[in-house]
């Protein structure tokens, strides 16, 4: 699972009321590493794709 997911799905309303609240409140890294994530999370897929389309 990757900082991405977890953290979409605190965003979501089957989240537990403040969780996202919880990671984000004044918290520059968790927004650096979220986007980090994202970004590994990407190049996976597309290399997924890749060797599948092979």
């Amino acid at each position: 699972m990757h900082l991405k997911d977890f953290a979409d799905h605190r965003m979501s309303e089957d989240a537990p009321a403040g969780w996202f609240e919880i990671l984000t409140e004044r918290n520059t890294l968790f927004i650096k590493e979220y986007i980090k994530s994202n970004w590994q999370k990407q190049r996976i897929d597309d290399s997924d794709n890749y060797y599948s389309k092979k």
